[in-house]
């Protein structure tokens, strides 16, 4: 994803802040990483259920994840979208109409699409702002990497980025003995670490265990609405490649 450093002089100030962003979240990465793998501060914690006997496996979490990540991750949303409003300000200042409201819009939905929203940029280049909105780019338009930066720019500036730390996966095996089949077989469920949660049981009676080798991972909240469950990093990244595609479509008249 990298950038070339010669770039049309109208959008250097958007490019710049996408630099900004890759910048930011390299080494805000490695400190998640190093802090997910830290077994004073994630773990779990195998009991046994006095009544049934089955293994209870709960997850051990020194405490909740940092909220300067959200806020980091919060301040990557801020660049990336400024970038959008970066383009549409030099688009209107080529009709010379260009205001403090103006602002590059980000729609999920046809009928949200109002012209009226492009009032301050030139009419040639409607067509355009339209054929890179959510709704205009096929599949589900509420978990395309432009809407889900309008969502995570709002939950920014409304209230803390809503992140919490999964397991990636968890794999739960047991021992099957059937004419067909006698080996294992297993499941895989992903599992939010929270202090003293119940993450899964194991049958006392049969020949179960469970891998837990995978490394944690940073996630949105699942009550986060579309970005609910998503893995921050591939987000981020899905997020910073549309918006640097979106700069590029418009370079040829931003020079």
């Amino acid at each position: 994803m990298a950038t070339s450093n010669a770039k049309p002089s109208r959008l250097t100030s958007a490019y710049a802040k996408l630099s900004q962003v890759r910048a930011e979240l390299a080494p805000l990465e490695r400190e998640v990483r190093l802090a997910l793998n830290d077994p004073g501060s994630y773990g779990v914690d195998v009991e046994v259920d006095s009544t049934t006997g089955e293994k209870i496996i709960r997850a051990r979490v020194a405490g909740p994840p940092d909220l300067s990540w959200a806020i980091r991750i919060g301040a990557a949303a801020h660049y990336l979208r400024s970038a959008l409003d970066n383009v549409a300000w030099q688009l209107a200042l080529l009709g010379e109409s260009a205001s403090e409201k103006t602002y590059f819009p980000l729609c999920e939905s046809e009928a949200r699409w109002v012209p009226k929203k492009l009032s301050d940029i030139p009419e040639r280049f409607h067509s355009r702002i339209r054929a890179v909105q959510p709704f205009a780019c096929g599949g589900n338009a509420q978990r395309h990497p432009l809407w889900l930066l309008h969502r995570l720019n709002i939950y920014d500036k409304h209230q803390a980025v809503p992140v919490v730390v999964a397991r990636g996966s968890v794999t739960l095996f047991e021992s099957v003995a059937t004419p067909e089949f006698i080996g294992f077989r297993g499941r895989t469920k992903r599992v939010v670490m929270e202090d003293g949660k119940e993450l899964f049981r194991l049958r006392s009676t049969a020949k179960q265990g469970f891998d837990l080798t995978n490394a944690l991972e940073l996630r949105f909240a699942e009550d986060a609405k579309e970005l609910g469950d998503l893995p921050v990093w591939t987000t981020m990244l899905a997020i910073h490649k549309e918006v640097h595609a979106v700069l590029e479509s418009f370079s040829d008249v931003l020079v």
